[in-house]
């Protein structure tokens, strides 16, 4: 297959552990719509107990994590696989808050066990001065319910504070205006991560490896609502590098 094929890690939207068939898992439109316009081919992954096979690992090219609600043990297992088989993987979202928790814990832990990192994601949670997240105030410019008629109204301005980063180079500019849906912010970035963007009330809207020659980038805006669909053709760029190589 010629066509970079991007693994789409699901949301997952409901889960009572006394009954598996009330599992939710969905992918959002726009997302996948976005990759097929860039070149590549959009494969859902699906986990079994949390967890997806390395077999369906290996046959994607890149990565998307989607923007969602909940954090499962596969969005920090594909982080993994990702940066150590140098696969590009873009976060939306959540996508940038799973990046920067795994950043954390990993800082702690070292190698990924998940049963440490769990334990080490709730022993954080529980100190008040080692916040992995914090929850913005009801009224603040980041959160927004989105549709088609308002998504312009859910825009604000984030300033590009890194000039040698990998979303300078996409955007080549110092200042965009994207579409927000947040109720939480970054706190924390483990040390092989770096803060590139920032909104006007400095908080962290975009995050990337250090180590450029990795394409793990993570945003907290929703670049799929943008019609240039800057990431997504980057995206399918770096993974058509790499599979060139």
């Amino acid at each position: 297959m010629n066509k970079i094929v991007v693994g789409v890690l699901p949301q997952s939207i409901f889960k009572t552990d006394d009954n598996p068939y009330n599992d939710k898992y969905v992918f959002v439109d726009l997302y996948t719509k976005r990759i097929i316009e860039a070149g590549g081919i959009p494969f859902g992954l699906i986990a079994s107990n949390n967890i997806i096979p390395n077999e369906l690992l290996d046959m994607c090219d890149a990565f998307l994590i989607q923007g969602g609600i909940n954090f499962k043990s596969y969005h920090f297992q594909v982080i993994d696989y990702a940066i150590k088989n140098n696969k590009p993987l873009l976060g939306i979202c959540l996508g940038m808050q799973a990046l920067s928790i795994y950043s954390v814990i990993i800082d702690n832990i070292g190698e990924l066990n998940l049963d440490l990192f769990w334990n080490e994601y709730n022993r954080l949670r529980e100190e008040n001065n080692d916040k992995l997240l914090e929850k913005m105030p009801d009224e603040n410019i980041h959160l927004h319910l989105i549709n088609y008629e308002n998504s312009d109204e859910a825009r604000h301005i984030i300033n590009i504070v890194d000039k040698d980063s990998i979303l300078y180079d996409i955007y080549k500019k110092d200042t965009i205006n994207e579409v927000s849906l947040h109720s939480y912010k970054v706190m924390n970035l483990g040390s092989k991560f770096k803060s590139v963007m920032v909104a006007e009330d400095n908080v962290i809207e975009g995050i990337e490896y250090i180590d450029k020659s990795r394409f793990i980038v993570g945003v907290q805006y929703h670049p799929e609502w943008d019609n240039d669909n800057l990431l997504f053709n980057r995206l399918i760029e770096e993974g058509i590098k790499r599979k060139n190589e």
